[in-house]
């Protein structure tokens, strides 16, 4: 009898849960009705910018540091022309990385230090962009299952 009377009054899990979604699911029909304006080519151009963003928080796949200092002078500009993109794309974030990575091994190896330091922020500033970013990758996912089907997708409340 409690736990009825007590669902009646603040409600069951769900019915809080489905509470709490409803601002996002209303977000993301508003999202996806100024989506539904956008050509295919703009849909994928959107898509692929939140996927540069978030490939900024990928490892750094770089070679050992045996591998570094046996490097030749080519190999060890293109190491340093690699890592210098991925610390522009950081900076923003990290202004504790350096700011031009040379092409010698010491650089390279410190810059990959450097990286490492940073690197433990990354699955939070992942999270928080996915989570900045969940109602318009659902209204685009929307969109792109309405334009396959050719017909309107309803998300109701």
């Amino acid at each position: 009898m409690i736990k009825w009377l007590l669902n009646k009054i603040v409600g069951s899990k769900n019915v809080r849960e489905v509470k709490r979604m409803k601002p996002i699911v209303a977000k993301i029909n508003e999202i996806e009705l100024t989506y539904q304006s956008l050509t295919d080519e703009e849909l994928r151009d959107k898509v692929a910018s939140w996927q540069d963003d978030l490939h900024r928080f990928l490892p750094l796949d770089m070679p050992t540091k045996r591998n570094i200092e046996n490097s030749d002078a080519d190999e060890l500009e293109t190491l340093a022309e690699i890592v210098n993109l991925r610390f522009e794309a950081l900076r923003a974030d990290f202004p504790s990385l350096p700011a031009n990575v040379e092409a010698t091994p010491d650089s390279i190896e410190s810059a990959k230090k450097a990286f490492e330091e940073v690197e433990g922020a990354f699955g939070s500033m992942r999270e928080s962009y996915l989570d900045q970013i969940l109602p318009e990758a659902y209204a685009a996912v929307k969109n792109a299952a309405r334009r396959m089907c050719g017909t309107q997708i309803a998300i109701t409340d």
